[in-house]
C-alpha cells in the first residue's frame, strides 16, 4: 500500500522538491482507494471477534460509509462477504 503522508503534508511538499514529486504521484483516486481498503481491514478485523451488537454496530459503519457513496460498491457487501470467507476457512 502507498504511504500517503505526503498528500497531508503540504509544507513539505512547498519547500521540498522531493516532497512536492511524491505528492504529485498521488492521485485522489489512490487516496481513496486506500482509505477503503483500510476502512474494510479495520472492520473485518474488529467484526472477527465482535460480540453480535458490536458486529450490528460495526455494519451500520459501513452501511452509512455506502450511503455517503452511492457509485461505490457496497463496503457492507464486501465486509460481510470477507468475514464470511475468514469463517469458512476458520472451520476447513
Amino acid at each position: 500500500m502507498r504511504n500517503l503522508s505526503v498528500l497531508s503534508d503540504g509544507d513539505a511538499s512547498a519547500s521540498s522538491q522531493l516532497a512536492a514529486r511524491r505528492r504529485a504521484r498521488t492521485t485522489v483516486a489512490e487516496a481513496d482507494e486506500a482509505h477503503r481498503a483500510e476502512l474494510v481491514e479495520q472492520l473485518v478485523r474488529a467484526m472477527a471477534s465482535a460480540s453480535a451488537l458490536d458486529q450490528i454496530r460495526f455494519a451500520a459503519v459501513a452501511s452509512e460509509y455506502d450511503r455517503e457513496h452511492p457509485g461505490e460498491l457496497s463496503l457492507l457487501d464486501e465486509v460481510l462477504a470477507a468475514v464470511a470467507g475468514d469463517e469458512l476457512r476458520a472451520v476447513a
